[in-house]
C-alpha cells in the first residue's frame, strides 16, 4: 500500500515531476499525456492518478512547490545574510537557473506571469519598507519579473550575479 507522505510516493511524485519537466522542455503542456507521463516515469496511470486529477493538477502542484520553495529560499537567506537583499535575490536567481525549464514556462504561461510578488516582498522588507515607497516596490518587482523571463528566454548567459550588476545600483539596493 503506498500512503500519501511516505518514501515511495514521494519518490513517484519525483519521478513523475521529473519527467514532466523534461516532457515540457520539449512541447507543451497541452501536448502531454497521462499515457505518456506514466510510461516514461515506469509508473501505471492509477500510480498517476493516485497522485493527480491530470496533467494540469500536476502543474500546478509543482507550480506551487516551486512558488513555496522561492519564497523560503529568498526568506531564508535574507534572514541568513542579516537582511542582504541582493544576496537573497542571487540565490533564489540561482534556484530559478536550476528549474529554468519550469520557470520559462511558468512566466510565458502564466495568467500573472511572476514569480516575484509584490506582498512577498514588502513582507520580507517590513523593518525597512516604507508605505511611500510603494511605487518604487511596484516597479522594482515588475522590472525583476520582466528581466527574469529575458534572461531565461536567452538561456540564462550571465550569472545570476552578472544579471545584478548590469541593473543601476540605486534603482536595486535602495528599496
Amino acid at each position: 500500500m503506498n500512503i500519501k507522505n511516505n518514501q515511495r510516493s514521494k519518490d513517484t511524485e519525483a519521478k513523475i515531476e521529473e519527467v514532466f519537466m523534461n516532457l515540457l522542455s520539449q512541447k507543451h503542456i497541452s501536448k502531454i499525456t497521462v499515457r505518456e507521463l506514466c510510461e516514461s516515469a515506469g509508473i501505471t496511470r492509477s500510480s498517476f492518478y493516485g497522485h493527480y486529477e491530470d496533467v494540469y493538477d500536476l502543474k500546478e502542484k509543482v507550480e506551487e512547490k516551486m512558488t513555496e520553495e522561492i519564497v523560503h529560499i529568498f526568506q531564508s537567506e535574507y534572514d541568513n545574510h542579516s537582511s542582504d537583499f541582493r544576496v537573497a535575490i542571487i540565490q533564489t536567481i540561482r534556484y530559478i537557473e536550476e528549474n529554468q525549464t519550469f520557470f520559462l514556462y511558468f512566466l510565458q504561461n502564466s495568467d500573472l506571469k511572476n514569480i516575484f510578488h509584490i506582498g512577498h516582498i514588502s513582507e520580507l522588507l517590513t523593518p525597512v519598507y516604507k508605505k511611500e515607497d510603494e511605487s518604487k516596490l511596484v516597479f522594482f518587482v515588475g522590472g525583476l519579473n520582466a528581466l527574469l523571463l529575458h534572461w531565461l528566454q536567452t538561456g540564462c548567459r550571465e550569472s545570476p550575479e552578472q544579471l545584478l550588476d548590469s541593473l543601476p545600483q540605486d534603482y536595486v539596493w535602495d528599496l
